[in-house]
């Protein structure tokens, strides 16, 4: 799909969140699929230029936050924002191993359980068969808070 660039670059693997708002149906989308399109619709070309140019800005505005945010801020905030999606509303947990976490905030996988083991022994979180279950959401918000 167009919401997931990096669908785009091949068979190269990708982590990705998306949640939609409202009912949405999937297409994917190949590049020859892609080309086609552009060639055929012009504006749709330029269209599709400025939401690339858009998710960029985003990205370099999310690349220049990680990189003043330590780790564990990263991983705490995104913990928070986990929190926010329908999935973690409905089942309570944020399910993704401590590898996929790592390549979600840009970390290593063993900085990432690093924090985690910290985070669980400080009773931050609790963990069990790659999900984790926040147990004290206020910690979470000091550690993104003490960040500046």
């Amino acid at each position: 799909s167009l919401f997931v660039l990096d669908g785009l670059r091949g068979n190269q693997p990708s982590i990705v969140m998306t949640e939609a708002l409202t009912a949405c149906t999937v297409v994917p989308i190949t590049v020859p699929e892609l080309h086609r399109m552009c060639d055929l619709n012009p504006q749709f070309c330029r269209d599709l230029m400025l939401y690339v140019a858009d998710v960029l800005r985003l990205m370099c505005y999310d690349a220049q936050t990680q990189s003043v945010r330590d780790t564990t801020t990263r991983l705490a905030s995104f913990f928070l924002l986990s929190m926010d999606s329908n999935e973690y509303k409905t089942q309570g947990c944020i399910r993704l191993s401590h590898e996929n976490l790592a390549s979600a905030i840009n970390a290593s996988h063993v900085h990432v359980s690093r924090i985690c083991a910290k985070l669980k022994a400080d009773g931050v979180i609790a963990t069990k068969r790659r999900r984790i279950y926040i147990l004290d959401e206020k910690a979470l918000h000091r550690y993104v808070s003490h960040s500046g």
